[in-house]
């Protein structure tokens, strides 16, 4: 996380907004191509955490999606430079991640099935080789926006490279398998809905371009998507937590996993509600005047967290097995239900905030527009997953208990409040004088954020003590001859 946002500052400080955009949509367009992997990847998971071994299966499937796809991908982006006026040699080299994009996506979906924590090696891998290849082309040489894509393509190749080195035991116990394949093209219709609200809540940016004509809310709209990356992080769990729901059937780790969700990102909700002005201009004054937005996007971050795990338990807790899918079977699958409710949300989604880009309204006003409707949808996205798995398995979650656990993050943020509006931060062109500007009295927040947190939550205390016990049981280890 912090590899990626060095890369971020290092390159949102020597490039244009216009330029900045440019990145943003790249980013759009192979997201476009790499949704059909959820043919596969989707069911991965589930294959390996149940003991049948299809990684190699999936692993040439993959190669041959990536393949396949980059003919499409050289239109695309040959159409978007000419119709919005893109460098055409940036684009021509981003072809080069999405077989990349392929084949990490592979990885991390075998990964997932057996030991999702590796995941972290894999995304290290990425955003380091990304940040130390882009300190020499985007830094020292001023290749710009090339020198970035050229930089994403050496960090995906060594992220490919690592997930192939750490599944090389579970590629090598297994065997291309025909009839897996058939199995799932033959109910790629199921996640064809899948692929189009995927696509539907991306063509957000290509929308907003295309109707409003100018680059700034869309480099508004992906630094803000960047920064609260950090609230949105905590979406990990639903990784985490996904093979257990599996295996076991029931949800009776969830109250925990909605806690861990929590104390992810509501600190940096918190920290980025009250110093959102000096953390826009880290990254350049000329972000400024989406601060407010900031704010609105970060809290939005926590409802999607929240909203991705609600909706892993409803799909996990379903025990329909792929080698006996029926049509039939398929409609009444929970994977079925997500993907329809998520398609429509989505098209509603889209649908506003393309009314709200016809709008005219001022590129600041329009991203806080933005924000709002991002937040709504990710709020009916919830409460339908909510009632679903009360429905359709009985489950009750009772988030009236996970009220209290809000309300002292909530109150644990009051010392981020009181420093925010004694100690006001004075907002600098120079990177590292804002940076030494904004450092202390954040510091100073998260440290009292976290003695508050400490005070007032028995489970915090109780994590924190294990975790100080575990990390001196290992060092006296260690130090033992």
């Amino acid at each position: 996380m912090v590899l990626g946002f060095a890369f971020t500052f290092l390159f949102t400080r020597r490039v244009s907004i216009e330029e900045y955009s440019v990145w943003v949509m790249i980013s759009k367009y192979v997201g476009y191509l790499i949704m059909p992997s959820v043919i596969y990847t989707n069911w991965i998971p589930r294959d390996i955490s149940r003991g049948n071994n299809t990684s190699r299966t999936g692993f040439y499937s993959s190669i041959i999606f990536g393949l396949v796809t980059m003919p499409l991908y050289a239109l695309i982006i040959f159409e978007s430079s000419k119709n919005f006026n893109q460098p055409l040699i940036p684009l021509l080299v981003s072809i080069l991640i999405l077989p990349l994009e392929y084949l990490i996506t592979i990885q991390q979906s075998i990964v997932s099935g057996y030991a999702p924590q590796k995941n972290g090696y894999i995304n290290f891998a990425m955003k380091a080789g990304q940040l130390a290849s882009g300190l020499l082309l985007i830094g020292s040489l001023a290749m710009g926006l090339t020198g970035a894509v050229i930089a994403v393509v050496i960090g995906k190749l060594l992220s490919a490279l690592l997930g192939l080195y750490l599944n090389r035991g579970i590629l090598k116990k297994a065997e291309f398998n025909k009839p897996t394949l058939v199995s799932w093209l033959r109910s790629s219709w199921l996640h064809l809905m899948s692929i189009a609200y995927s696509l539907i809540f991306t063509l957000d940016v290509v929308f907003v371009r295309a109707l409003y004509g100018s680059e700034i809310p869309i480099a508004y709209y992906g630094l803000c998507i960047s920064i609260v990356s950090l609230a949105s992080f905590a979406g990990v769990v639903s990784t985490s937590v996904y093979p257990r729901i599996i295996s076991k059937s029931n949800l009776d780790d969830i109250k925990d996993a909605i806690w861990l969700v929590l104390l992810l990102s509501m600190p940096v909700f918190f920290l980025l509600l009250f110093f959102a002005e000096p953390a826009c201009a880290l990254f350049g004054v000329k972000y400024l005047p989406m601060a407010q937005a900031l704010r609105i996007f970060s809290f939005s971050a926590i409802i999607q967290a929240l909203s991705s795990l609600l909706n892993t338990a409803y799909i996990g807790l379903d025990q329909f097995d792929r080698n006996h899918l029926t049509t039939k079977s398929l409609y009444k699958s929970t994977i079925f239900k997500s993907n329809l409710t998520l398609l429509i949300v989505n098209g509603a989604y889209l649908a506003l905030v393309s009314a709200v880009s016809f709008s005219g309204l001022p590129a600041d006003q329009l991203i806080v527009s933005w924000g709002v409707i991002l937040s709504i949808a990710y709020l009916i996205q919830f409460s339908v997953f909510y009632f679903l798995i009360k429905r359709d398995f009985g489950i009750s979650l009772e988030l009236a208990s996970q009220l209290k656990d809000v309300i002292i993050f909530s109150v644990s943020a009051i010392p981020i409040a009181v420093v925010s509006y004694y100690w006001a931060i004075p907002l600098e062109i120079n990177f590292q004088t804002m940076l030494l500007n904004a450092f202390p009295p954040v510091l100073i927040s998260a440290i009292l954020y976290v003695g508050m947190l400490f005070a007032l939550s028995a489970k915090f205390r109780s994590i924190v003590r294990s975790t100080i016990r575990i990390l001196l049981n290992n060092i006296a280890s260690s130090n033992k001859p």
